[in-house]
């Protein structure tokens, strides 16, 4: 193997520059290699500050597989910054190391720098077009970008080559489910589920179409399992608080709104849940208390504002609902027009912007935001 002069001065001067840190100890090597955590992190350590491996001086290519093994061994315990280091430092030295060019992927992507990340990814495939996690990866990645219709193509790839992997179907079902695809959505969940029994990830979202299906019974059954293996999981409780309301069992979705509340009192959507609730049960001073509950949870957010206006709407008060509408759309940012527009048209009135001016508008303005390109 072929190395550059310039990385392999810049590996010499990184061993010259530590070597006197610390000494490389017996059992050095092979907890390096094989161990994980802490104790792989200290041990490659010694080895790269001392030069050492094995009582005899380190060759290049195993100072690689040791900033190799630390990195992986940082990454583990999620010191990833330092383990981005330590890839780096592999790929100065060999750029075809794609066991590092995955792994930086990885951390990229949970940093949401997405388009490095697939850059990683390509180059892992240009090199190995069977490498199949970095097939799911990019996938992964891709889907964060809300590129859904790439990631469902590298999923189909997992999925010729793995077709029991549970976590591409999952993977593949999310994206689906973005698209608006709900057919195939479940189908993938079902397999998800299926090939790992023990997903309660696979179960919560199937549970969430199955709900928005109106499968109330059947997302219940999810739910309940997902419960039974988080017990503090705040959404588990709204969602099968939810689908009990949906059923007409009001006080039984409202139990589950309070059982989400005492684990997490700032989530906002269960105050208006629990408020559309009282509202069906005609006691609209409970359901009053609700959405003022999350509106000073949720002060200055636009579409907690938003909901606070439809809240009002539904209570009958016109006027206060629309004076909250011009705060949502004064604290609104701008991408949020085409989803809103649609909310607000069903209720027959909107807020935009014109001239950063906020105001009601009509039916007929509506076309007219759309063509000038206001803002809600």
């Amino acid at each position: 193997m072929e190395l550059g002069l310039r990385a392999l001065a810049a590996a010499m001067i990184v061993m010259m520059n530590l070597s006197v840190v610390s000494i490389a100890m017996a059992g050095d090597t092979e907890d390096c290699e094989q161990k994980t955590g802490a104790l792989a992190v200290t041990a490659c350590t010694r080895i790269i500050d001392s030069g050492v491996l094995g009582g005899r001086s380190v060759t290049i290519g195993e100072l690689v597989e040791v900033y190799y093994s630390r990195g992986n061994a940082l990454y583990e315990i999620g010191r990833l910054a330092r383990a981005i280091k330590d890839y780096n430092q592999v790929l100065e030295i060999i750029p075809q190391h794609t066991g590092a060019l995955n792994n930086r992927g990885i951390i990229l992507s949970f940093g949401g720098d997405y388009d490095r990340a697939i850059a990683d990814y390509n180059a892992v495939i240009s090199l190995d077009q069977r490498n199949i996690d970095a097939f799911y990866n990019r996938g992964n990645a891709y889907a964060g970008k809300q590129d859904f219709e790439r990631a469902i193509q590298d999923f189909n790839r997992v999925l010729n080559f793995r077709p029991d992997d549970a976590d591409a179907h999952y993977s593949r079902a999310n994206a689906h489910r973005d698209l608006g695809e709900f057919d195939e959505a479940l189908d993938d969940y079902d397999k998800a589920v299926e090939l790992n029994p023990d997903d309660t990830d696979a179960r919560y979202q199937r549970a969430k179409l199955l709900v928005d299906e109106e499968l109330y019974g059947i997302a219940i059954r999810d739910i309940n399992a997902t419960l039974d293996a988080d017990p503090d999981f705040a959404d588990g409780y709204l969602l099968r608080g939810t689908a009990f309301v949906r059923l007409g069992q009001n006080y039984r979705g409202i139990l589950d709104y309070d059982r989400a509340l005492l684990i997490n009192p700032k989530l906002d959507e269960v105050y208006f849940a629990r408020a559309r609730a009282w509202l069906k049960l005609g006691r609209r001073a409970d359901a009053l208390k609700d959405f003022e509950a999350a509106s000073v949870n949720g002060l200055g957010d636009p579409m907690t504002l938003y909901r606070l206006g439809e809240s009002f709407h539904r209570l009958g008060d016109q006027e206060q609902a629309e004076a909250t509408w011009v705060k949502a759309c004064e604290a609104a940012p701008k991408q949020t027009i085409v989803r809103w527009q649609k909310k607000l048209f069903e209720l027959r009135f909107y807020t935009y912007t014109i001239d950063g001016k906020c105001g009601r508008g009509t039916l007929a303005g509506l076309s007219r935001c759309a063509k000038i390109g206001c803002s809600l």
